[in-house]
């Protein structure tokens, strides 16, 4: 799919694409010009901030980029896939709480501990919700709304499977697989239509 979606690709989405490249290049290597951090996941709130945008962008703008969307409607969309990632990797920071506070990275999850953050995720899928209801009421589009309230609920139960267990596969399949279930759940309830 990757390499049909080249075909389609303007100048301006291998620059967007390039950009992304090199940002995701920083958060691994250590080039940053500092003396001590070197790596954009070396600074822990600039680390989520980082990879929720990245991941928004990829998830929302190449797909929108393509069709006549609104800007609003875009910029919506925008802000509520935001605050869904930011949940996601905050999920991920709490898996690697201990590991983190070892290396001195002040993520996200360390300064706030496991259950503050696990507060803070309950809250931000709320947010996720009332966001998507009032997309539905502004821009009502039959398929989101179930799609997203189905995906909330999913979300919400990989979350409290996250508290009894920290396995790869608890998080590879639940948490990075809420990305793909949630655009399986737009397709399937766009075919509706």
């Amino acid at each position: 799919m990757i390499l049909f979606s080249f075909f389609s690709f303007h100048l301006k989405h291998f620059a967007i694409l390039i950009c992304l490249g090199g940002i995701a290049f920083l958060y691994s290597f250590p080039l940053l010009p500092f003396s001590k951090r070197k790596r954009i996941k070396d600074y822990g709130f600039l680390k989520i901030i980082t990879l929720s945008l990245l991941w928004t962008l990829v998830t929302v703008w190449f797909p929108v980029n393509s069709m006549n969307v609104e800007t609003k409607l875009f910029l919506f969309v925008f802000v509520k896939r935001f605050v869904f990632m930011f949940i996601l990797c905050l999920l991920f920071d709490m898996r690697d709480i201990e590991i983190d506070n070892n290396e001195n990275i002040h993520t996200t999850a360390v300064v706030l501990g496991r259950k503050k953050s696990y507060f803070l995720a309950y809250v931000l899928l709320v947010i996720f919700i009332g966001l998507s209801i009032v997309q539905y009421h502004y821009f009502p589009q039959t398929a989101f709304l179930p799609a997203m309230l189905i995906s909330a609920a999913a979300t919400f139960v990989t979350i409290e499977i996250t508290k009894k267990s920290n396995s790869d596969f608890v998080y590879l399949a639940g948490i990075d697989g809420m990305m793909l279930l949630q655009a399986a759940l737009v397709y399937v309830f766009s075919l509706k239509q």
